[in-house]
């Protein structure tokens, strides 16, 4: 048997297993496609599924955002009107203080020139465009001295005001007040610094020429009293002296010549007080100051006062509500201030050639941290024009006196740290009170003051 026939014989005996092992096939891959398509259609309802739930969250996400974006806009419309509001504000406030006669300079945090208005570019000397941006320190005069507070050491941190002199490297000396303040946020956070400076060269040049003004309507006043204090005296002193010359001539004169010296006498000593009142109120005093009794003092004056001025009829009530309570003063200086008082009291009580009478309160004690004494008269009490200027040189209420006396009795008071008090009422009489520091242990101290 041949190649090819035994080839063929053997495909004839294996044609019903290829024919079975075909629809073994058919049949194994109808059920895969069966499978395969309910995968397919599971997979496919999960996908519309996720696709409706991915539509639905993207219209959620659309109108979220425009939610956000309406916001948005609605925030950016009042962002801008916010700082339009802010740039018109800033505007104003730039006009404001272009405007205004006071220098203003205002500085960031960091010191350095933010805002400077054509006032402070006066009178610093520059241009306000050449300012803006430089360090405070920088700014100084033809001495090298800083012309701002902000600029020098310590300045900042300074407190109410100064005045000085400065002179810029362009313009003239000037004398300005500088006062600083500070403007802090919500969490206290420095945000700027602002410095004034008001120009009062022509305010003081006037002060000191209103101060020359009075210091010379005080001289001619003081001329005019003082001439009249000596020149009557010294009219009565040259009547009695030629007087005195006839009655010398006389005989049997001893008598009026006796009466005529006692008048030139009286008219000298007159002179004499008045020049003695100009040189004590003059000259500058030495106070010493220590522990001292006030109600003790009172009753000395009172002896020195009377020895001057009689007693007459009046009667003397003393009070002392803290007798060994100390106060801090010098006595001799106190003497003559309570002297001084308790005359003028008694003066006050006596009738144009008549006997003093009335009620004279010497009165002392102490209360919040301070001593004091007080000297009351029930006379008229003081007329209305001269209460105001009570303690200036050369005011009286009397006749006769130069008016030096309470000028002198406020400045021996004042250079003891103290006080004078003034209570009067026209027909109900006067008080002064004096007040000093109250004192509990021995201090002592010395002062030199020029009048």
């Amino acid at each position: 048997m041949t190649a090819a026939r035994r080839i063929e014989a053997r495909a004839k005996r294996s044609k019903p297993h290829v024919r079975a092992r075909v629809g073994a096939a058919r049949r194994s891959s109808s059920r895969e496609v069966s499978g395969n398509g309910a995968q397919l259609e599971t997979a496919f309802r999960s996908f519309v599924r996720v696709s409706q739930k991915l539509e639905r969250a993207y219209d959620l996400l659309r109108a979220r955002c425009e939610r956000i974006d309406f916001a948005l806009a609605k925030a950016n419309a009042e962002l801008r009107t916010k700082v339009a509001e802010q740039d018109a504000l800033s505007r104003y406030l730039e006009g404001l203080l272009s405007g205004l006669p006071v220098a203003v300079v205002v500085a960031n945090a960091e010191n350095r020139l933010e805002l400077v208005n054509p006032a402070a570019a006066a009178v610093l000397g520059r241009t306000a465009a050449s300012l803006h941006g430089v360090d405070c320190a920088s700014v100084r005069g033809v001495d090298g001295v800083p012309l701002l507070l902000l600029g020098s050491p310590g300045g900042v941190d300074s407190a109410g005001e100064v005045e000085r002199e400065i002179e810029p490297e362009e313009g003239a000396r000037v004398r300005v007040v500088n006062r600083l303040s500070e403007v802090r946020g919500a969490e206290g956070q420095l945000l700027a610094r602002i410095e004034t400076l008001q120009d009062v060269t022509a305010t003081r040049r006037l002060e000191d020429r209103v101060r020359y003004l009075d210091a010379m309507a005080a001289v001619g006043e003081m001329a005019a009293i003082v001439a009249h204090e000596i020149r009557s005296p010294l009219n009565g002193v040259l009547g009695f002296a030629g007087l005195l010359r006839r009655s010398l001539e006389e005989e049997d004169s001893k008598v009026s010549a006796a009466r005529y010296a006692d008048r030139v006498e009286e008219g000298v000593r007159r002179v004499e007080k008045t020049v003695n009142d100009l040189l004590a109120y003059a000259r500058p005093e030495s106070i010493e100051s220590r522990r001292v009794s006030l109600s003790s003092l009172l009753d000395e004056s009172l002896d020195e006062a009377t020895a001057s001025v009689p007693l007459g009829d009046v009667r003397v009530i003393q009070r002392h509500r803290a007798p060994g309570e100390a106060a801090l003063g010098d006595p001799a200086a106190l003497r003559r201030v309570f002297t001084n008082l308790i005359r003028n009291a008694l003066e006050a009580m006596t009738p144009e050639g008549g006997v003093a009478s009335g009620r004279l309160e010497l009165l002392s004690g102490a209360a919040a941290g301070e001593a004091w004494a007080s000297v009351r008269d029930s006379g008229p009490g003081l007329p209305a024009e001269v209460r105001d200027r009570l303690f200036a040189p050369f005011v009286t209420t009397r006749r006769r006196g130069v008016g030096l006396g309470l000028a002198t009795v406020l400045k021996l008071v004042s250079l003891q740290q103290g006080r004078v008090d003034v209570q009067s009422e026209s027909g109900a009489g006067t008080a002064f009170i004096v007040r000093l520091p109250r004192l509990s242990r021995s201090i002592k101290r010395r002062k030199e003051i020029g009048a």
